[in-house]
């Protein structure tokens, strides 16, 4: 087996110089870490990931904290692409993705402490922002790095990734006002009321009221179908949809068609191409380039920077 010191006798230079040169420190030329990144390369060279942590203090792990849900978010396509687009930037770092899930803020806390004192975690990224939040507060505490993948909520938070969701709040109701000639349009978002989605919505409501159009808002969940049958049996007038998940925006459409004969146009988020060709052509979706959110998140965490923001563009599809 290749070792580290058959590598720095191949370059001609330390272990500790060869050792710090493979784990990119800038501290060692452009140049010399190149050429022997090259060498480790051609020979097959393999680091011993529990060596390097207890050389560096640090584990060749990132971890990805979800928002608190139950583990079925893990099956949730976006959160699926956004991991991918991580990985891909991972593997050229050698490092690996763990993650943090709990159904409780306490349960994901505990999670991410086990991570950072117990296995040596160092970086991670946060696939959600909330106020007040005690996960970030406690990387914070213990000067760990880390990427929002959303818009921060407070100034302490100096990385993160995000789309324009005001924005594309926003074009999706032109869309809905303008090409499929809605007026009565109903904004819906689920019962956590992420920012995300108060950004969304904010979007919504500039444009209706542009449109002097009354916005309809309400809050669901896919979960609760009994009470969404029950608000559409009630709304009649309304003519088109948009909602903050294509899961939602789904679960609005098949109730809408359990009561009503005729079709409305529907606009959910986050391209689910399962739920597109089920719902038919009148169901429209947001691409919010998940798997470049993740990889972009995961570039700004190993820049060499304090601060920086990364800006994703949308697609309506």
């Amino acid at each position: 087996m290749v070792t580290i010191r058959d590598i720095a006798q191949q370059a001609g230079v330390s272990v500790s110089t060869a050792s710090r040169a493979l784990n990119d420190n800038p501290k060692i030329s452009q140049a010399t870490r190149t050429r022997i990144q090259e060498i480790a390369a051609k020979v097959g060279y393999q680091a011993n990931f529990n060596a390097k942590t207890l050389t560096l203090g640090e584990a060749n792990v990132v971890g990805v904290v979800f928002p608190v849900a139950e583990e079925r978010s893990l099956e949730n396509p976006f959160f699926i692409d956004v991991m991918a687009g991580i990985n891909a930037e991972l593997s050229e770092h050698r490092y690996v993705l763990s993650v943090a899930i709990g159904a409780t803020t306490e349960k994901v806390l505990a999670n991410v402490r086990a991570m950072v004192l117990q296995a040596k975690v160092k970086r991670f990224i946060l696939l959600y922002t909330k106020e007040d939040d005690p996960v970030s507060a406690f990387l914070r505490e213990q000067d760990v790095r880390y990427v929002v993948i959303g818009q921060p909520l407070n100034q302490e938070t100096k990385l993160y990734v995000d789309n324009d969701n005001y924005d594309a709040g926003y074009a999706t109701t032109e869309l809905l006002l303008k090409e499929h000639q809605s007026i009565q349009p109903l904004f819906v978002k689920s019962e956590a009321d992420w920012h995300y989605e108060t950004e969304r919505e904010r979007g919504f409501k500039d444009a209706t009221q542009m449109h002097d159009i009354q916005a309809l808002v309400i809050k669901a969940e896919t979960s609760k179908s009994d009470i969404i049958l029950q608000y559409v049996s009630q709304h009649p007038e309304i003519d088109g949809i948009i909602a903050t998940d294509d899961s939602l925006a789904f679960a609005m459409l098949t109730q809408w068609r359990q009561f009503y004969h005729h079709d409305i146009s529907v606009i959910g988020f986050n391209n689910n191409q399962l739920l597109n060709q089920l719902a038919g052509e009148k169901f429209h979706t947001v691409d919010l380039h998940a798997n470049e959110l993740g990889l972009e998140a995961a570039k700004l965490l190993f820049a060499e920077v304090k601060t920086g923001h990364t800006n994703v563009e949308f697609t309506i599809i």
